[in-house]
């Protein structure tokens, strides 16, 4: 479940910061994307979203028949496992979504995305869209599956403002 994915990286950042750790400070949060994030406070952020195409995406929330509250869906729903993966419209349901918060929860100075997209998602036209945005915003593909998995084939773009000091720097080559 998530709680345990979340209480599973804090663990391990506790690990990470302790005495002959790594040193990184590594937080997790349950929430709908962003929302639970202050502005301007992201420095990193990778995304594994789910993009496969599908007719909708899943509400994470189910409404109690009783009282009408919203409660999280249990694990023994159907729909937790398509939450992991189901994209909606392209595959681009949640990762619109998210691209439209980048520009208010990333840090000015030395925020950066990582966000993995598949070919169905038209990531040609996300980068376009991206590039829309006007300076200082920078995208680059910096990961590529290379080959197909199944029927994906898999890129990773980086978003970020021009003052990132690895802002355009090719990661990959082509």
């Amino acid at each position: 479940t998530v709680e345990i994915a979340c209480q599973n990286t804090d663990d391990d950042s506790r690990d990470a910061s302790s005495p002959g750790g790594t040193g990184f400070l590594l937080t997790s949060f349950t929430g709908d994307l962003t929302s639970a994030i202050r502005p301007g406070t992201v420095d990193l952020l990778i995304f594994n979203p789910p993009y496969v195409p599908t007719a909708g995406v899943p509400t994470p929330f189910a409404t109690n028949e009783l009282n009408g509250e919203k409660q999280a869906v249990s694990d023994a729903d159907s729909d937790v496992l398509s939450l992991s993966y189901a994209g909606g419209m392209d595959g681009m349901e949640v990762t619109n979504r998210l691209l439209e918060q980048l520009p208010s929860v990333l840090n000015v100075d030395r925020g950066v995305a990582y966000i993995l997209l598949c070919k169905q998602n038209k990531p040609d036209d996300v980068t376009q869209r991206i590039r829309e945005w006007g300076a200082p915003w920078k995208v680059d593909v910096v990961g590529r599956s290379g080959k197909h998995g199944g029927w994906e084939k898999l890129q990773i773009l980086r978003i970020c403002r021009g003052s990132y000091p690895s802002c355009g720097v090719a990661l990959i080559r082509k």
